[in-house]
């Protein structure tokens, strides 16, 4: 995947880095001029504490050198603050005559018809278009039906078309047409802790950006309108390091950890990292508002390959019920002895 990252981006911290692009529409830098100074704090002392993790150039760059050096968080964002998406350099700038967009629909399945995908029916979301009729529209296709609902609904939406387990898909009274256990299967995030560290008042965070403080989001709006510098050209994730337990920090770790190293076979792939750690410049868990006066960082730590597993099903034949869900979170002890790592080194270095 990597050329593929590569012909999309263009890489401003630095030209002729290894695995970044350097002419891609996208761009990628440290954001604007933010004022933020939680990352080299961050950077400075990790570095020091850490004693066998340095400071490095890049630490997102897909190969080994990259895992356990702390570094600068380039994101999204151009130079110049401005946010640098999809939508706007692959979608927006383009003419597409053919399209339309049908926004606030659910689709209730996809219509196959001897084995062949040739519609896709759908009605519009009352919680959307109150006012909207509940019955059934049709699009015919006349060479693919693409189902990219995501994560939580292109499974919902196979089941509703009877693709899917069968028994599943009896509980619901859909007929069968293909009898596919995985689908719904497999449910997997990365279990990201934020906990929250007061720091000192006069040091610049996003807490009351974040909070919605009229004053604070009329200012920054001011400066981002004129310069492109300010609280909203960075998204407030500055600085971080990939972790990977070092051959002598595995014995502190426990056997449930091991157990969780092995089944992801972490030792025979030394570019791959067990978690990401990081500031983010604003007390993500800040909605007590005996904190609304105070300023807060969090260290966010989480799961890069994460092993639990959980699923995502319907409930029923209506695409507006509510679906069978289990995220499966820390069903697997090892994930809770890696989370306790990197919370006990971030910790220590907040």
């Amino acid at each position: 995947m990597i050329p593929l990252f590569q012909k999309s981006e263009t890489y401003e911290p630095g030209p002729n880095m290894p695995t970044h692009g350097s002419n891609g529409p996208l761009k990628v830098s440290y954001g604007g001029d933010s004022g933020l100074g939680v990352w080299k704090e961050f950077v400075d002392v990790g570095s020091q504490f850490e004693v066998d993790r340095p400071i490095g150039v890049d630490g997102n760059a897909f190969y080994e050198e990259s895992i356990n050096v702390f570094g600068r968080n380039a994101k999204w964002i151009s130079s110049e603050g401005r946010r640098s998406d999809v939508a706007h350099h692959y979608l927006y700038n383009k003419n597409f005559p053919n399209l339309t967009v049908c926004d606030g629909c659910l689709v209730n399945r996809v219509v196959i018809e001897n084995g062949v995908a040739t519609g896709v029916e759908y009605l519009f979301n009352n919680q959307v278009h109150e006012s909207a009729p509940q019955s059934l529209h049709l699009v015919k296709a006349r060479e693919l039906v693409v189902v990219s609902g995501g994560t939580m609904g292109s499974p919902l939406i196979l089941e509703r078309s009877g693709i899917g387990r069968t028994d599943i898909l009896q509980r619901a009274d859909i007929p069968v047409v293909v009898d596919l256990p995985g689908v719904g299967e497999g449910y997997q995030d990365h279990i990201l802790l934020c906990p929250l560290y007061l720091i000192d008042s006069n040091e610049k965070t996003m807490d009351a950006l974040f909070r919605g403080d009229p004053e604070t989001l009329r200012a920054a709006q001011e400066q981002w309108d004129a310069d492109g510098s300010g609280l909203m050209s960075t998204n407030g994730v500055e600085a971080g390091i990939k972790l990977r337990p070092r051959p002598h920090e595995l014995p502190e770790l426990g056997p449930e950890f091991m157990e969780y190293w092995d089944a992801e076979g972490f030792a025979d792939k030394p570019d791959k990292p067990v978690l990401s750690v990081g500031p983010l410049a604003m007390g993500l868990n800040s909605g007590d508002a005996s904190l609304a006066s105070l300023k807060a960082i969090s260290i966010a730590t989480f799961l890069c390959y994460p092993i639990s597993r959980g699923h995502f099903h319907i409930s029923s034949s209506d695409p507006s019920a509510t679906p069978d869900f289990k995220s499966g979170f820390l069903s697997s002890p090892g994930e809770v002895a890696a989370l306790r790592w990197g919370y006990k080194k971030g910790r220590e270095i907040a």
